[in-house]
């Protein structure tokens, strides 16, 4: 207990601006704005410099993340047809568990 409050304080103190650097809400509306902008203009590469520069309180991971699962244009947002659940049930049976190479199936679709 002692020690983290130690490695705590240090840090605190070495970086006192540091727990404001960071937001850890709820992605806004314009927040995305900002950042589907951003993208558009200088692309998708280099995280934490999109993070920094577009003026964000975020860091380049949830920049990236964000943009991933949630902006992408490419990004498909629909339920899965039944031609699609048999395929990725199919995919399955011949991959197991291995969600990353099934994924790579299925985005092509």
């Amino acid at each position: 207990m002692e020690m983290q409050y130690l490695i705590q304080s240090n840090l605190s103190a070495a970086c006192p601006a540091l727990p404001a650097l960071r937001k850890k809400s709820p992605w806004t509306e314009e927040e995305d704005e900002i950042l589907l902008a951003y993208i558009t203009k200088h692309g998708a590469n280099k995280w934490d410099e999109i993070a920094r520069k577009s003026g964000l309180r975020r860091g380049g991971k949830s920049c990236r993340l964000r943009w991933k699962n949630q902006l992408h244009p490419r990004l498909k947002k629909d339920p899965f047809t039944v031609e699609e659940k048999d395929y990725i049930v199919q995919l399955h049976k011949q991959y197991g568990s291995k969600w990353s190479l099934i994924a790579s199936h299925v985005s092509g679709l």
